[in-house]
């Protein structure tokens, strides 16, 4: 789907208000910083690899399938993934969304398809920019994380019966995300806010 977060926002905005507020819980415990990144031209976000490379202050640390963090990052590409998929064929019932998402996150981009499925409007990447930096994943005990991270979005919202482009501008966002982790030990996206937007490739991307 055309970039979640703030393409949320304006469909929001043109079909139903929905917010999902802040987050302000307490300081984390603990902290894995900058970066590990995705590039996908062409398609939907590529999945992660088996380990998430971060670097750190004073060197690189490589986490491995078995770190909490490694499985956070995981969970938020797949949840990314989940989002383009859908906004190609908008289905607000579909299933992968309760795999991905819960809470306000997923309350907020069932509104998202319904606006786009009432309207006509899809989401493309093929052959478009999409850039995911990890930045920052911070670990609040077992089952509850915040991820923060840099995207550049050059994928396109078009009518889908004329094909005519709405939304086609290359941006660059960095968004912070609250995964919680469920009964069934799956992680989960339950907010999503933009903290700031660029036009191109600027901000946290420069």
């Amino acid at each position: 789907m055309r970039r979640l977060v703030p393409l949320v926002a304006m469909v929001a905005l043109a079909v139903v208000a929905c917010s999902a507020g802040g987050d302000s819980s307490a300081p984390p415990s603990t902290t894995a910083a900058r970066r590990s990144t995705s590039t996908t031209t062409g398609g939907t976000a590529a999945g992660p690899p088996s380990t998430t490379s971060t670097s750190t202050t004073g060197g690189t640390t490589t986490l491995d399938k078995a770190d909490p963090r490694a499985e956070v990052v995981k969970a938020y590409r797949a949840a990314l993934a989940v989002d383009q998929a859908l906004g190609a064929a908008p289905n607000e019932n579909d299933p992968r969304l309760a795999g991905s998402y819960t809470g306000a996150a997923e309350d907020r981009l069932k509104q998202v398809l319904l606006g786009y499925r009432l309207k006509g409007w899809v989401g493309t990447y093929v052959g478009k920019r999409f850039d995911v930096t990890i930045e920052a994943v911070q670990m609040d005990g077992a089952s509850s994380a915040l991820l923060t991270a840099c995207i550049v979005d050059g994928g396109v919202l078009l009518e889908r019966s004329t094909g005519k482009a709405i939304n086609d501008k290359l941006v660059t966002t960095e968004e912070r995300a609250r995964l919680l982790r469920g009964s069934d030990g799956r992680w989960r996206v339950a907010v999503r806010d933009t903290r700031a937007e660029w036009a191109g490739v600027a901000g946290c991307a420069a």
